[in-house]
């Protein structure tokens, strides 16, 4: 009960003294001020990019299969058609592997 008594003392001398040093107090609002509007604005832009990302890696994706220089390639083509008719897979390409 003894806090109640002093705080009306304690707030009326806060803003006393604020206003006495109005230069410093102005500075230091309007300091915090913009850095919790720049740690907000990074926060936020970091989430839209990271959305942003998050859906193109649901889109995109590229898997890359080796096969080895002994594999018939009767085997490769068959294997080929089997990806082919899933229906997630869009494209099958062929390379030499040489990047």
């Amino acid at each position: 009960m003894r806090i109640w008594r002093h705080l009306p003392f304690a707030l009326s001398s806060a803003w006393q003294n604020f206003w006495r040093n109005a230069g410093v107090s102005l500075a230091a609002v309007l300091s915090i001020t913009l850095i919790l509007v720049l740690a907000g604005a990074s926060l936020l832009v970091g989430h839209a990019l990271g959305q942003v990302l998050d859906s193109y890696r649901q889109r995109v994706s590229v898997l890359t299969i080796s096969v080895a220089d002994g594999t018939p390639l009767a085997t490769v083509y068959d294997f080929a058609d089997e990806l082919r008719a899933r229906p997630e897979v869009l494209d099958v390409l062929f390379g030499n592997g040489a990047s």
